[in-house]
């Protein structure tokens, strides 16, 4: 005998989410605590809800419902798909039964959400239903109530019949897979349904706008309706113009959203989607158990209901309105969302209606034919509320034009029933142009956007696309009309070859990399493995695959202080509440007001036009924010929360042409024949153009009417040299068999030799002067960057970052105590601890005895920092207060008052006013750039905002537009730099006629190495983008230690003699910051001020006298020369 389940009931166990950890790396499963309660709204519903209780509560059975409380907190990076935080009681009682299903009890198991897992079992309507993929990896925690079940566990009939089901979809699959290939042989591979059709010739199966170059038809997918308030309810129309001798519900040619249809076939089923696109399915199981096909699954619903479960996670439920007729789509469900549509006894489309309340209706003509959509009112008696759209034909059944619900047109032409000429809502044009065997021969937008002509060799299997710019695409298909080889217009091949089942299996570049296709047992397509065995979606849910090699900075206040471990999206403003609180010293609560905010704030609210685009968000302050569209949904007007309106022009199909800013400057756009930039004039009049080949990959660049330099392509498409304006080539590559750069070598002789990792990271970089290592784990985390044997190695632990240590000796350890606790051992051995909690509050507790509490809001903004110590010294109390939109006002420093700052319309800092009342103005020209300030000279700009003068100093540039020499009353200097565009020596000489040299040198990763000047040098370890340690001439060393492997802001850093010291003799240094990560104050471990200062808005440090330690990093990630007056940002000085 065990406690009955009930609602409330605990519920404890581990999910599995795919997270996508911080970096370019592959998305990893991580387990994910599950803690969360028994509660089935359905269970409160009268007549179907529970009947029998529980001490008053609701009793739980098998398939009672649950949910996750709080919500999944991502571990290791962010969710690639958001959880589903829900569950479901999967057993119960053998002997007893409540309900109508067995009664649950303690210690069994419970399904949670999951992304790996199998879908959902099958459930009586009156229960909730669960649409997270699920696994029994949890269960359920009665608290005992007096009542108590017995008899063996049983699991659910109708979840062990999904379960069974589920096993035996696999089994016939591969048994039915197995037959068809006996069945064909090896030669012969099975025929296509849609002949071009098929998702897995995206993108390559479409050119110009857009064609299939298999079948040559004309392909499009209109919008016409896509509300942004979350509801499934969609409008739109998919065109091939090879099924124009079909009359459909929306003419010929066209066919809906919801146009979709199972039907028997003498295979078993056929499923038809909006696209035209076939699935045949084999029978179901002889106990009607599911069946797979193409990644798609089919199985028995509830109320005599199909159900086919899409790979992008829809679920569709079909039902036969008669005997021996096809089923009709009767229920979307997605996301926890749902959307019924429902046909009139003929069979035709007839509304809709939605979880969130949204009714449609749609018009019919006598010809079967959608005239009209409606929306009507939620509640009784339903009255019209506006006309959605309006469809005309003419007399042959072709759609003629379409009318939204703001009176926008789009109008449509044909020759012999296939579109001719396609006019939208702004009135741009494009036209086609057929053979006598319907093919599309010629399309072009009326200003030449997309022209294209198209040859067709049937015979060849081959089509032949000849762009209006001079590149010509050829591409080979099969016999299925998959197509299979493409001759790109620079003469290099992509291969594509495919399995036995007649799809993708791999796609060999040009370079001989292979990119294979993956696919899971139902046979839905997972994603693809480039060479480098990094993982991309599918090209259809990821068209625009990310840049393993791009950078991934921290990228607000949050990371570049506590890294990985607070996110911008972790604050929420406004929503603190006791319990979290708790945590917070008094004395801080008080200072930083954050009791003002423990009440839930109300959240905006959102307004809609007719199209149901958002067109207003009012804050519960009043403020809002207000947008405004053009006839095509392109937004035209945006109004922020201080009242700056920005405005945006387009020119052509719906391309940027003019940005303007509130201030009316302007920014202007001019485009290819494909839609990609060819030239941005800036609000100051600079033009940088760019050229660009048949392949579309950017060849030279010019500003300001001089050509700055040309690029060569590899294979691959990967950057392979570099040629100045004189025409003299900059550098070199040479590509491995990867298809990345082995060998750089520039002009000035500098070469450099780099290798890779199994994921194509850059593990190596030697020049002839040094060598760097670097080394990441499995989860593309870094655990080693070392340059000359010296450097950086992390080591990890599930929790996150365990101990780094640097050259070999000074190691800092981290030490959890749960989400949102951790300790920091320096590696002297102090310990500082470090509480995140929810809602943006971050809690430093030093060894020193000082602690800071620092609060932030939406975006990862701080709102304030409070500085007390443990004995009750004097605190140091910062408040920040930013306008509606996020400018910074005002700081309020209870050591040196209060500061004001004003700007323009354009967000633009003009004014500061100190505590002491002394105000300062700002200038800027048109471009930006910034020309008058307090306290220095003005500057003046040159032709391609390059910097004329300041002051009495003037600038001159070299022919690649780098500041050459500045010459002035106090020195003349030179800069220098090298082929790489790195800065290498300035020559000074001043007045006096004394010369003085200061040098630099670089990894191949372009992090400075080293520098020296006349009388003194220091030498730089990394550990990626941020500074690990200096050491100067005299061996002293300084390491760093921050709050995790991604923070650029260090919690403090560490004073040695040498580099040979025993690690705990070092003197502590601990790093206070203003609002964005700037050092404003360095104490010792007793609490004294060793180095202070004031901080220029716009990054001058102005040093408190009597400073007792020289200290250089200013904002996150940038450094101060001293000896130069330049401050070295890793990518460039300033």
């Amino acid at each position: 005998m065990m406690p009955a389940a009930k609602h409330f009931d605990p519920v404890l166990g581990v999910d599995i989410h795919i997270v996508q950890p911080p970096g370019p790396v592959p998305p990893i499963p991580v387990p994910h605590p599950f803690v969360g309660m028994v509660v089935d709204p359905m269970d409160y519903v009268p007549i179907l809800g529970a009947t029998v209780t529980v001490g008053g509560i609701p009793r739980a059975q098998a398939g009672t419902a649950g949910k996750n409380i709080p919500s999944h907190i991502p571990i290791g990076g962010m969710f690639v798909k958001p959880p589903g935080n829900e569950c479901e009681v999967f057993m119960g009682s053998a002997t007893v039964s409540v309900d109508g299903d067995a009664f649950s009890h303690l210690a069994l198991p419970a399904l949670s959400c999951q992304d790996i897992g199998m879908p959902p079992p099958l459930r009586p309507k009156k229960k909730s239903k669960t649409m997270s993929l699920v696994l029994p990896t949890s269960v359920v925690l009665s608290i005992p109530s007096g009542v108590f079940v017995g008899g063996p566990p049983t699991i659910s009939l109708m979840a062990l019949g999904m379960r069974a089901g589920m096993a035996a979809a696999g089994r016939l699959f591969k048994k039915a897979k197995a037959a068809r290939k006996a069945r064909k042989g090896k030669a012969k591979k099975p025929k296509a349904k849609s002949k071009g059709k098929a998702k897995e010739n995206s993108p390559c199966g479409t050119d110009a706008h857009p064609v299939d170059v298999v079948t040559g038809a004309c392909v499009d997918t209109i919008v016409d309706y896509a509300p942004q308030d979350g509801s499934l309810f969609r409008w739109a129309r998919h065109y091939d113009s090879s099924e124009c001798d079909r009359a459909g519900p929306m003419g010929r040619g066209f066919r809906h959203p919801y146009e979709m249809v199972l039907e028997r076939s003498a295979e078993g089923f056929r499923y038809t989607d909006e696209f035209g696109l076939t699935v045949d399915f084999p029978p179901l199981g002889p106990e009607g158990e599911p069946v797979a096909a193409r990644g798609y699954l089919l199985l028995n619903g509830l109320d005599g209901r199909l159900e086919v479960l899409e790979p992008r996670e829809r679920r569709l439920h079909f039902r036969s309105p008669y005997p021996g007729w096809p089923a009709l789509l009767v229920e979307i469900e997605q996301g926890g969302r749902w959307l019924r549509v429902y046909h009139d006894k003929e069979g035709r489309l007839e509304g809709f209606v939605d979880s969130s309340g949204r009714i449609v209706q749609v018009e019919n003509d006598l010809d079967g034919r959608i005239v009209a959509l409606y929306e009507r009112s939620a509640t009784p008696p339903h009255d019209v509320v506006r006309t959605l759209l309006h469809f005309r034909y003419d007399a042959d059944s072709c759609l003629v034009d379409v009318e939204d619900a703001l009176g926008g047109f789009a109008t449509y032409r044909y020759q012999e029933r296939r579109l001719a000429t396609i006019r939208d809502r702004r009135g741009y044009s494009f036209r086609y142009a057929y053979d006598a065997q319907g093919r599309v021969v010629h399309t072009t937008g009326e200003d030449g956007l997309w022209n294209a002509r198209f040859e067709y060799l049937p015979e060849a299997r081959m089509t032949v696309v000849h762009y209006g710019d001079g590149g010509t695409w050829t591409k080979f298909f099969d016999e299925n009309g998959m197509v299979t080889d493409i001759v790109q217009p620079d003469g290099t091949l992509v291969a594509r070859r495919m399995n036995d089942e007649g799809r993708v299996a791999e796609e060999v570049d040009a370079a001989g990399l292979t990119t294979t296709w993956e696919y899971d047992a139902f046979g839905s397509l997972v994603g693809r493995r480039d060479a480098l065995g990094r993982f991309l979606l599918p090209p259809w849910v990821e068209p625009d695959p990310p840049d393993f090699d791009a950078p991934d900075p921290p990228r607000s206040p949050t990371e570049w202080e506590f890294g990985g471990r607070m996110t911008p999206d972790s604050p929420s403003a406004g929503e603190l509440n006791g319990g979290i609180l708790e945590w917070v010293p008094a004395e801080a609560r008080d200072a930083l007001e954050l009791d003002r905010t423990a009440a839930p704030a109300p959240r905006p609210t959102d307004e809609y036009d007719a199209m149901g685009r958002r067109t207003a968000r009012i804050f519960p302050d009043g403020t809002r924010e207000s947008w405004s569209y053009d006839a095509e949904g392109n937004e035209v007007e945006f109004t922020d929360r201080d009242g700056s309106i920005h405005r945006r022009r387009y020119h052509s199909w719906n391309l940027l042409g003019v940005e303007t800013d509130p201030l009316g400057h302007e920014v202007r756009y001019r485009h290819s024949l494909r839609g990609q930039v060819l030239a941005f004039t800036d609000a100051g009049g600079t033009v940088t153009e760019y050229e660009r080949d048949a392949m579309e990959r950017i060849t030279a660049v010019t500003r300001g009417g001089a050509l700055r330099e040309r690029y060569g392509w590899s294979a691959s498409s990967r950057l392979e040299n570099r040629t100045g304006a004189d025409g003299e080539l900059l550098v070199k590559g040479r590509m491995g068999p990867h298809g990345l750069p082995i060998h750089r070598e520039f002009a000035d002789g500098i070469a450099h030799a780099l290798d890779y990792d199994d994921r194509g990271r850059p593990a190596l970089g030697a020049t002839e002067e040094l060598k760097v290592a670097r080394e990441w784990d499995d989860r593309g985390r870094p655990t080693k960057d070392v340059r000359d044997g010296l450097g950086v190695e992390h080591a990890y632990t599930w929790e996150g970052l365990l101990e780094t240590t640097v050259l070999g000796a000074f190691t800092t350890r981290y030490e959890y105590e749960g989400a949102w606790s951790y300790d920091v051992v320096d590696p002297t051995g102090a310990r500082h601890s470090i509480q995140l909690l929810p809602k943006g509050l971050g809690i430093r507790s030093l060894s020193s005895g000082r602690v800071e509490v620092a609060h932030y809001g939406p975006g990862g903004r701080c709102q304030g920092k409070h500085l007390s110590d443990r004995e009750g010294g004097r605190p140091w109390t910062r408040r920040y207060r930013r306008s509606p939109a996020g400018d910074l006002i005002e700081v309020r420093d209870s050591e040196r008052g209060t500061t004001r700052y004003g700007y323009d319309a354009g967000h633009r800092l003009i004014e500061k006013t100190g505590p002491d009342g002394s105000a300062g103005a700002y200038r800027y020209d048109p471009a930006g750039n910034l020309v008058a300030r307090p306290g220095r000279p003005d500057a003046a700009f040159a032709e391609g905002n390059r910097l004329a003068r300041v002051g009495e100093d003037t600038f001159e540039h070299d022919a690649r537009h780098h500041v050459s020499s500045r010459t002035g009353p106090s020195a003349s200097v030179r800069h220098h730099y090298d082929d790489a565009d790195m800065l290498v020596r300035i020559e000074r000489r001043t007045p006096e006629g004394v010369d003085e040299t200061w040098r630099a040198a670089y990894d191949p990763f372009g992090r400075r190495a080293w520098k020296e000047w006349s009388g003194g040098r220091v030498d730089f370890f990394w550990d990626g983008d941020r500074l690990a340690a200096e050491q100067d001439a005299d061996g002293r060393l300084r390491v760093y230690v921050y709050a995790d492997e991604r923070a650029l802001v260090p919690l403090l850093f560490v004073d040695y003699p040498t580099a040979e010291a025993d690690p705990e003799e070092g003197a502590r240094r601990f790093v206070f910051t203003d609002q964005v990560g700037a050092p404003a104050r360095v104490e010792d471990d007793r609490g004294t001020v060793l180095w202070r200062a004031e901080l220029d808005p716009y990054g001058t440090a102005r040093l408190a006298p009597g400073a007792r330690i020289e200290f250089n990093l200013r904002f996150p990630g940038h450094y101060l020369d001293p000896e130069t007056g330049l401050h070295y940002n890793r990518f460039r000085y300033y």
